[in-house]
């Protein structure tokens, strides 16, 4: 019965991940497409009234909420369903957080907000993240604990086929501002070498990597050789 549950559950979380997933694709694509000027208006558009659409919401009343725009899909439908004459050639698109009524950040952007939480979870042998030990930038580091008794860290750098940092002591340690979303990631501990910038050697690429128990093997090609990559 236990079990049953936790697997009905679980299946059930990855389907409202996979519409979520969905939703923001077809928002994204909807922004991307739309002619200039074809954003919903509230003043034109019910179904993009921030005002509308909040009454199943329970926090739809906390000020960080009191501009947002709820279920914008499910009541545009709504509404060309019912009005079918009224649907234009291209239907309008989805005007932003806050109704495209107070700009990108919305009208509460939660900028002061700090929440260092992020550095007290245990975060296991790897994290894929934007990476900026001093003197560099790495857009898309894999960083990864060394070690039986995790001595050092790593950070791969699969744009170039490098390890461009290494360092011992900690392992990420991650800015509070905005819940940790707006900065990146720095080492936590003391530097070995660094590599400022670094780029992929001709005739090569990189095809992911896997876990060997806590270790970490990168995949990639070069020159027509396959690695098996293990730091």
């Amino acid at each position: 019965m236990g079990s049953e549950f936790y697997t009905n559950s679980a299946t059930a979380c990855r389907d409202l991940m996979k519409q979520f997933a969905i939703l923001s694709l077809l928002g994204a694509i909807a922004l991307e497409a739309a002619p200039k000027g074809n954003l919903a208006d509230p003043a034109k558009h019910p179904f993009a009234d921030p005002v509308g659409g909040r009454e199943k919401y329970r926090l739809a009343g906390e000020t960080v909420n009191e501009a947002r725009l709820y279920d914008f899909y499910q009541r545009q439908a709504d509404f060309y369903m019912a009005s079918p004459g009224e649907v234009p050639a291209i239907i309008p698109a989805y005007p932003g957080l806050d109704a495209g009524q107070h700009g990108h950040w919305g009208k509460h952007n939660q900028n002061n907000h700090q929440d260092g939480r992020w550095n007290d979870i245990e975060s296991g042998e790897h994290r894929t993240t934007v990476f900026k030990p001093k003197g560099a930038s790495v857009l898309k580091g894999i960083c990864v604990r060394l070690g039986a008794r995790r001595e050092l860290s790593a950070c791969f750098d699969p744009l170039s086929l490098t390890y461009r940092s290494v360092w011992k002591g900690g392992f990420l340690k991650y800015h509070p501002f905005r819940w940790r979303t707006s900065r990146a990631v720095t080492p936590d501990g003391d530097s070995w070498f660094t590599i400022s910038e670094a780029e992929m050697p001709n005739d090569s690429s990189y095809f992911g990597f896997h876990r060997f128990g806590k270790r970490t093997v990168f995949e990639y090609g070069v020159a027509n050789v396959e690695v098996s990559d293990e730091p």
